[in-house]
């Protein structure tokens, strides 16, 4: 095992506390600065278009083991090569060489790679690797350390060690506004006007920028948890014609088609894309020009600069249309007729800077709740790969099935310890969206309403 994953291991197996664990991790990093590269590496915004599906697939890993994440299910295989290297051109006398600086070359490779190029690349790496260190390895690309370690706590531990923090990717989100008839009056009086307000698209947020922030001078695309989009055809070559020899980075909502389920479709996968199927990505924000930083700007100066990019001047780039509105009547009229065209709903943003988080937006869209029956279960991962965090639930025609999770630790516990009872119960869902997949309906963004059991309730609703 390389040394500079010990402190990880220890944290990892042995109970401590958290000012412990960090204490003894920011004193590694003093020991071997290779940590902190690791760190930046796992954190960063480097983009390795390598996810754990892409790990597994590339070492062939077959097994119906239930393991913590990908990390431990690559030790696992690792540790199990003797049996396997026939199967990967590996011979008995094959010796473990890969050392940290090798797994940086391999990264610097994986960002000029793809496809079976890139596994190769994986595959070769990781099978001269030591088991402990692969695990690591495989947790540093699937951006996950799986030991309770987030980006929040390694910027903690490097400011422990007098190292430089790293910056995290990181989007301007919406509070989501109650659009219950009850309560949405008292909703949005707490909000200050004017505000701006445009068109909610049902799409995925995506990123598009070609600015020298990174390394990745190419123009390319990041989707809301800093993960390369697929499936963009003509998007980014559309992007550079429109900005020229300028640096810029947009911020909007890819549709492809009509419906989410082919935007979502689509946008995963790395080929058999249907290319007959339309792509706009409908940009509301401009956050670079020129290399300039222009997230300090208010809303509407940044408004002002997208257009001159944008506004009218492309079928595949469109910019939004946002309007003011001045009073809690204007909103509700503007989110009727937005739900009347068939948008997803509203958008409001206060005149601010654009901030990482959900101070100055907000958003409304209908909400449905249906009380249902769980009919299965299963385990989470990460640490919560032996907890219960899933339900499957089910309405009383069995019409409609849809798996519910939750990242609520009190409800975990409640449904492990109650998980040789728990097919059979009613439990209230709230959904955005019911679709049709195959025979079945299913939900999207399935939340649990309540996070208690109906037993007040022997039948599930049905669903119309």
């Amino acid at each position: 095992m390389n040394k500079i994953f010990e402190a990880l291991e220890t944290v990892t197996k042995k109970k401590m506390t958290t000012k412990e664990r960090m204490e003894l991790i920011a004193n590694s990093i003093g020991k071997f600065p290779e940590l902190e590269v690791y760190f930046k590496k796992t954190f960063g915004e480097d983009i390795f278009n390598i996810d754990e599906k892409s790990i597994e697939k590339s070492l062939e890993i077959h097994t119906n083991l239930k393991f913590r994440d990908v990390g431990a299910k690559v030790e696992w295989f690792i540790s199990q090569r003797g049996g396997q290297r026939s199967l990967l051109s590996f011979t008995e006398d094959s010796k473990v060489t890969s050392s940290f600086k090798d797994f940086e070359d391999m990264l610097e490779k994986l960002l000029k790679v793809r496809g079976h190029e890139a596994l190769n690349l994986l595959k070769d790496f990781f099978m001269n690797s030591d088991a402990i260190d692969a695990k690591w390895y495989a947790r540093c690309l699937s951006r996950s350390l799986a030991c309770g370690i987030s980006l929040q706590t390694v910027n903690k531990i490097l400011e422990l060690a007098g190292k430089p923090l790293i910056e995290e990717f990181k989007l301007a989100l919406c509070t989501s506004i109650d659009t219950d008839d009850d309560k949405i009056d008292d909703e949005l009086k707490k909000l200050t006007y004017p505000i701006w307000g445009e068109p909610k698209f049902d799409g995925i947020r995506m990123i598009v920028r070609n600015h020298r922030k990174t390394r990745h001078v190419k123009t390319h695309t990041l989707s809301r948890d800093a993960k390369p989009v697929e499936g963009v055809y003509g998007i980014m070559s559309e992007f550079d014609r429109l900005v020229g020899n300028r640096n810029a980075e947009f911020d909007g909502e890819l549709r492809i088609g009509d419906d989410f389920l082919k935007t979502l479709g689509q946008s995963h996968r790395k080929t058999g894309h249907d290319l007959t199927v339309k792509r706009v990505l409908h940009v509301f924000d401009l956050l670079v020009l020129d290399k300039q930083d222009l997230t300090y700007m208010p809303y509407e100066a940044r408004r002002k600069y997208l257009a001159e990019l944008v506004e009218g001047k492309s079928e595949l780039i469109v910019m939004t249309k946002s309007k003011i509105l001045n009073s809690p009547e204007e909103v509700k009229d503007l989110y009727k007729k937005s739900i009347k065209a068939g948008y997803e709903g509203i958008v409001l943003k206060m005149n601010k800077p654009y901030t990482r988080d959900r101070r100055f937006w907000f958003k409304m869209k209908p909400v449905k709740e249906m009380s249902l029956k769980v009919i299965g279960w299963e385990y989470g991962t990460g640490k919560n790969y032996e907890s219960v965090s899933r339900l499957k639930v089910s309405d009383k025609s069995g019409k409609l099935e849809s798996w519910v999770g939750t990242s609520k630790q009190k409800f975990i516990d409640k449904l492990t310890s109650e998980k040789e009872n728990l097919i059979g119960k009613i439990v209230e869902v709230k959904f955005d969206l019911i679709f049709k997949v195959g025979e079945k309906w299913s939900f999207r963004f399935a939340r649990f309403n309540k996070y208690e059991f109906r037993d007040d309730l022997s039948e599930p609703d049905t669903v119309k």
